[in-house]
């Protein structure tokens, strides 16, 4: 096909994505699909033309830092009309070349959606993406998959690509294939895919998107989730509703799903994904989170009230109220409380990314450190209400 700020949280959507199905307590249910912004078949009522700033820092003479400005405010205004967060760019989105920025937008407009993310980049469908940058023309994708591609000719960087593709591709639009076809460039972009390919030349960008089809990835999107450290966070439910902002993305919930538990607590992996876990210790993993065990179908002597990941995440530790820590994975047991008369209940678990050992945290403000130092704590102090939570510097 040839064409060339919304502040606060974002609401749950349930959406399809990657689910590593563990062994656990509690029952797991595939999500439904998301309303988060407009996806296929639906687009947008009319297209959103290029503002006056960005046509004027990307095709008017700016450097390169005033068109990515004004490119992701155009975006991010663009994106408000579809009750869509912000653009976050990875902290290495500079370094990286114009088609892995362009692949890197792809996922970032996916995920924003609660769209699964596309694992990667090829290196045929990298060729072939290329070929049809070089060229002007819609890539061609691989026999035997099912395949969809795009091009654009005269834009000033992957971002502005981005944003013709996404928001300026229907009527009225530089999109030659509309009425036919508008937004077709868009679909391409939300639409099924599972690998992808990218491909730039000069001012012209392209990608192709498949499914059905295995290849090894050369850049993948698990490369890029150290990078987008920073740029969103989830919340949890008692009922397993996950709450996704900034670049999270949604990966998945147990909310559709009878628990035999409530979920207390979530943790991230560092390679991406998270894992719930439940009061009977059940854990639920999302997104290649591994799944290294659970202590749901253990006689427990008190409910689970948190769960760390390691710092490579390789594993991780469940702690229970009365002080009881279990391991899984790569992580070491450093000691608990669990035989001592507590004062008061332990509320949760904080790993030390510096050391590889853990806090404990009581409700009176107790700290409990094992291969970790201790900085102080509230424990003997007066507090108007509980200590329910800490994190690690």
């Amino acid at each position: 096909m040839p064409g060339s700020p919304l502040a606060g949280f974002r609401r749950l959507v349930l959406a399809s994505s990657a689910l590593a199905l563990p062994v656990l307590a509690g029952v797991l249910v595939a999500p439904p699909a998301s309303a988060l912004g407009i996806l296929p078949p639906s687009n947008p009522a009319a297209s959103i033309s290029a503002p006056p700033s960005m046509i004027s820092a990307c095709y008017g003479g700016g450097t390169a830092t005033s068109c990515q400005t004004a490119a992701i405010a155009a975006i991010d205004a663009a994106r408000a009309r579809e009750g869509v967060g912000p653009l976050l760019l990875p902290s290495n989105y500079s370094s990286v070349t114009a088609a892995e920025q362009l692949f890197v937008l792809v996922d970032l407009e996916r995920v924003a959606r609660d769209v699964a993310p596309i694992a990667g980049m090829t290196p045929v469908l990298d060729n072939e993406a290329q070929a049809g940058a070089a060229g002007h023309t819609d890539p061609t994708g691989p026999n035997g998959a099912t395949w969809d591609s795009t091009v654009a000719v005269g834009e000033a960087s992957a971002l502005t690509t981005d944003y013709d593709w996404m928001y300026n591709d229907g009527p009225g639009s530089a999109n030659a294939a509309c009425p036919a076809d508008c937004w077709g460039h868009r679909d391409a972009i939300l639409g099924n895919g599972q690998l992808m390919g990218a491909g730039s030349a000069g001012s012209a960008y392209a990608t192709v998107v498949a499914s059905g089809y295995s290849e090894s990835t050369v850049f993948s999107w698990a490369q890029e989730q150290p990078y987008t450290a920073g740029h969103a966070y989830w919340q949890v439910g008692t009922n397993g509703e996950v709450y996704d902002y900034g670049n999270a993305g949604f990966l998945g919930t147990t909310s559709v799903g009878r628990l035999n538990r409530p979920v207390v607590d979530m943790a991230s992996d560092p390679a991406g994904g998270y894992w719930l876990v439940a009061a009977d210790g059940g854990v639920f993993t999302f997104d290649g989170a591994p799944y290294d065990g659970s202590t749901g179908n253990m006689h427990l002597n008190a409910p689970i009230v948190g769960i760390a990941s390691t710092p490579d995440g390789g594993g991780y530790w469940l702690v229970a109220s009365d002080g009881g820590v279990f391991t899984f994975g790569d992580a070491t047991f450093d000691g608990s409380p669990a035989a001592l008369r507590l004062n008061a209940p332990v509320t949760s678990i904080v790993d030390d990314p510096a050391t590889g050992g853990y806090w404990l945290m009581a409700s009176d403000g107790g700290v409990f450190n094992y291969d970790a130092p201790l900085f102080g704590s509230m424990g003997g102090i007066h507090l108007s209400a509980p200590i329910v939570g800490a994190s690690a510097s």
